[in-house]
């Protein structure tokens, strides 16, 4: 029997069928797992704290921010999982970003190993919406500072 999820797709409830089929008697994740997509959105207002002498913000904030939606995607989808930022690809700012700018930070869980994820980032300007950044960013689960397979229970 194939996995499948539940989409709150317009007003009912519906299946979908996930893209791969568990063999008997496997306890783990396959390495290479698809998960349905499910996008995660932070609308953030730029305030004054967040700038730097330039008047612009300054790049740790949307990096810390970056951070949080990365371990909230892996999180949500591994809800038993206990994940620890491994690394994060090049943050190339595209565009600066001012006081009083609203921005959406967006993530989402684009590939699974057996103890890890990869989870692309991006942001954008609401308003003009010009591209602040976009990366990526290895979550891996981990207990008791050891990595441990995805679905492997404490």
């Amino acid at each position: 029997m194939s996995p499948e999820f539940w989409s709150a797709n317009t007003q009912k409830l519906r299946r979908i069928p996930l893209s791969f089929e568990i063999p008997k008697g496997l306890n783990c994740v396959p390495r290479r797992l698809t998960l349905p997509p499910m996008r995660h959105e932070k609308t953030l207002l730029i305030r004054p704290e967040f700038l730097n002498h330039g008047g612009t913000l300054f790049g740790g904030y949307m990096m810390q921010w970056a951070d949080d939606m990365a371990y909230n995607a892996a999180s949500l989808a591994f809800p038993s999982a206990s994940f620890v930022t491994k690394l994060f690809g090049q943050f190339d700012f595209k565009s600066p970003v001012r006081g009083g700018d609203i921005i959406k930070i967006y993530s989402e869980v684009e590939s699974c190993g057996t103890t890890s994820c990869r989870i692309a980032l991006w942001a954008i300007n609401a308003r003009t919406e010009a591209e602040v950044f976009r990366t990526f960013a290895v979550m891996v689960n981990v207990r008791d500072g050891k990595k441990v397979p995805l679905t492997e229970q404490p």
